[in-house]
C-alpha cells in the first residue's frame, strides 16, 4: 500500500493523482495472490523456517511478476490453492464444499471459493455466516473491478450458500 502512495505522490495534479493511486490499489489482490503461491512453494521446498525467507519470498513475488501472465497466475491458484479442511486445488474444493467441479459453480458459490483460498480459520459449514461475510467482499471486489454489475452481486449476495453434505470427515460443529 504504501508503494501506492509513494507511486501516486509523482503526479502534481490531484486527479492524475488520484487516478494512478486507485489504478495501484486495484494490483493489491494480484500481488497477495503472487506472495500466496510463493509462501506455498517455500513450505512445499523445506525452506519455510528459513531466516531468509521474507528476502527468498520477495525475489520469487518479484521473479514471478515480471514472467507470469495473469492466466499463469489463476492457473496456479487454482491447482496449488489451500482451502480449509485441507482441500487442495479449486476443483477438488468445489467438489468438497458443493459436490460439482470449479466450472458449474454459480456465481454465489465461485465467489465463496474465491474467499476461501489460503483461508484456513473458516468452516462454512460451522460459520456460514462468516463465510457470507468474506463472499460478499469477493462479490464486492468484483463489482468494483467491473466484473459483474450492481445486480449481479445482489443476487449472489442474496443467495443461499450452496454447500453440500460435509464430507464423513468433517468434524461436527461446536455450538
Amino acid at each position: 500500500m504504501a508503494a501506492c502512495h509513494l507511486l501516486a505522490e509523482r503526479f502534481e495534479d490531484q486527479a492524475e493523482r488520484d487516478t494512478q493511486h486507485d489504478e495501484c490499489f486495484k494490483l493489491i489482490p494480484a500481488v497477495q495472490a503472487l506472495g500466496y503461491l510463493a509462501t506455498i512453494h517455500m513450505r512445499s521446498e523445506g525452506v519455510w523456517q528459513d531466516p531468509r525467507v521474507p528476502f527468498v519470498q520477495i525475489a520469487l513475488i518479484t521473479k514471478l511478476s515480471n514472467t507470469w501472465t495473469r492466466a499463469q497466475l489463476l492457473d496456479t491458484l487454482a491447482e496449488r490453492g489451500e482451502f480449509p479442511l485441507g482441500f487442495i486445488g479449486a476443483d477438488n474444493a468445489a467438489r468438497g464444499y458443493f459436490g460439482r467441479s470449479a466450472a458449474g459453480l454459480a456465481l454465489p458459490q465461485a465467489a465463496l471459493l474465491g474467499a476461501l483460498i489460503g483461508e484456513n480459520r473458516i468452516d462454512p459449514w460451522c460459520n456460514p455466516e462468516r463465510a457470507a461475510a468474506l463472499r460478499r467482499r469477493v462479490l464486492a471486489r468484483m463489482r468494483d473491478n467491473l466484473a459483474i454489475d450492481d445486480a449481479a452481486m445482489e443476487m449472489a449476495t442474496r443467495a443461499e450458500l450452496g454447500l453440500a453434505t460435509p464430507p464423513s470427515s468433517h468434524t461436527p460443529c461446536i455450538d
